[in-house]
């Protein structure tokens, strides 16, 4: 009884703890939240959606444990919030809605794929290791 008390404090303590991140675009976080975008066994192909703990939320968390996203063809036209990503390498973001994208302080992404939106600003600052 007293390991299964310590357990749901634990439990109750992270989900109380959990910071959601705001994301202004609602297609943006139905993408990660309803859609295959994560590749969790690095074979290339998206085989789960963000939403590590299905609580229809992304939470800093599960965000920072992310690396290979691929939100392509979801009519996206913002990714605020995509900076919380911070182990990203590799980002697909194509055939949305894009004006702009700042993935300034993503150190870790080594390849955008952001082709086939309206882009007129791209902020790439402090990237040193694209390709």
């Amino acid at each position: 009884m007293k390991n299964v008390c310590i357990l749901f404090f634990l439990i109750l303590c992270n989900v109380v703890n959990a910071q959601i991140i705001n994301f202004p675009d609602a297609n943006f976080k139905n993408a990660l939240v309803n859609t295959k975008c994560v590749d969790t066994n690095g074979d290339g192909t998206p085989d789960a959606d963000a939403d590590l703990n299905n609580d229809g939320e992304i939470d800093v968390s599960e965000a920072k444990i992310i690396d290979n996203l691929n939100v392509e063809q979801a009519n996206i036209a913002n990714l605020e919030g995509i900076n919380h990503f911070i182990s990203l390498t590799d980002l697909r973001c194509g055939f949305n809605r894009l004006e702009s994208l700042n993935v300034q302080g993503l150190t870790n992404l080594k390849y955008i794929f952001c082709n086939v939106n309206i882009l007129t600003s791209l902020n790439v600052q402090g990237l040193a290791n694209l390709f």
